[in-house]
């Protein structure tokens, strides 16, 4: 049986843990947008250090940007058929697998002896489990005292997380 009482519990840390984060990144990209200014660098493909010293303290920096390159399959496949087999530019290409799981599914479900043929050559590795929270409340503690009906009502009303709270454990 679960504890409901220590799931939410986790549940209201893992949400806090999640504001925290989205504002950790922000913070990081404003900075790195902020530095990529003030060292002025531009290099593409190539990397970059600096050094800097002051009152305050000191840093070493290593800017870096890479350059990604894709192939265009379908334009690729249409200039390969005009090309000779011996063509140079040809070594650029590779050939790239892929599988439709849907389609391996099918395959399983519908073609057990043609699956076997074929298996050996697919690897499956679970991924990460991912959580995430549709709604999170926290209740106020409520210590042991008389009161009448309206002031409990008041202290127990459910206090939806924001964005903007910040809540210690």
């Amino acid at each position: 049986m679960i504890d409901q009482a220590h799931l939410v519990r986790l549940a209201q840390r893992l949400h806090r843990a999640k504001i925290g984060e989205e504002r950790a990144k922000n913070t990081r990209i404003c900075c790195e947008k902020e530095i990529v200014e003030a060292t002025q660098f531009i290099k593409p493909e190539g990397q970059h250090g600096y050094k800097a010293k002051s009152e305050g303290g000191s840093c070493e920096l290593t800017l870096k940007q890479p350059v990604y390159t894709k192939v265009d399959t379908d334009g690729w496949l249409k200039i390969r058929k005009k090309l000779n087999p011996h063509h140079h530019g040809r070594q650029c290409f590779r050939q790239k697998f892929d599988i439709d799981t849907k389609a391996a599914r099918e395959v399983q479900e519908k073609y057990p002896a043609e699956w076997i043929d074929v298996v050996k050559a697919i690897t499956r590795t679970p991924g990460k489990i991912s959580v995430d929270i549709k709604e999170v409340t926290v209740l106020p503690l409520v210590r042991s005292f008389q009161a009448d009906s309206t002031t409990t009502k008041k202290l127990v009303k459910r206090i939806n997380l924001g964005k903007d709270d910040v809540m210690g454990d």
